[in-house]
């Protein structure tokens, strides 16, 4: 009883040195029923992190208008002369747009069966959004749920 043994494994003190140093793991329990856990060397950074997340969208989201915008710019570039490399690099990026595009396409086809109240938060304020910065849209929008949501007569 006067002594406490501890267990420990084989690799544990190269790895408490690596996630001391390296990785610093944090877990945001701001959403506690579904915990952020974020890895990484700029974890000072997790509450801006999360404020641009919770006012632009998600990452895939903001990626995929950097696609779109890119991608109105490629005829532009196809049209310079261009070294091989050059040409790699957007064929490189055709296909990565290419490849968003059939997931995303792929999981609107399935999407997942149940709708959480998180999911109709992050909607909403989406809405939200396009209400500021496209009102035309907004309004296309708010039609188009109104037609969609509206009593079904059996």
């Amino acid at each position: 009883m006067g002594s406490q043994e501890t267990t420990s494994f084989y690799y544990e003190d190269m790895l408490k040195d690596f996630v001391n140093t390296y990785v610093q793991p944090i877990t945001n329990w701001s959403r506690a029923f579904s915990p952020t856990m974020y890895f990484g060397c700029n974890v000072e950074d997790i509450s801006t992190e999360q404020h641009v997340l919770n006012k632009v969208g998600s990452y895939g989201s903001q990626i995929n208008r950097i696609i779109d915008v890119v991608s109105l710019l490629i005829p532009t570039l196809k049209s310079m002369a261009l070294s091989n490399k050059e040409r790699c690099v957007i064929a490189d990026f055709e296909q990565l747009a290419t490849q968003a595009d059939e997931a995303s396409s792929s999981f609107r086809d399935h999407p997942p069966r149940n709708l959480n109240l998180e999911q109709v938060d992050e909607f909403l304020a989406r809405l939200k959004t396009l209400a500021k910065a496209d009102p035309e849209r907004y309004r296309e929008a708010i039609a188009h749920i109104r037609t969609g949501t509206a009593e079904q007569p059996e």
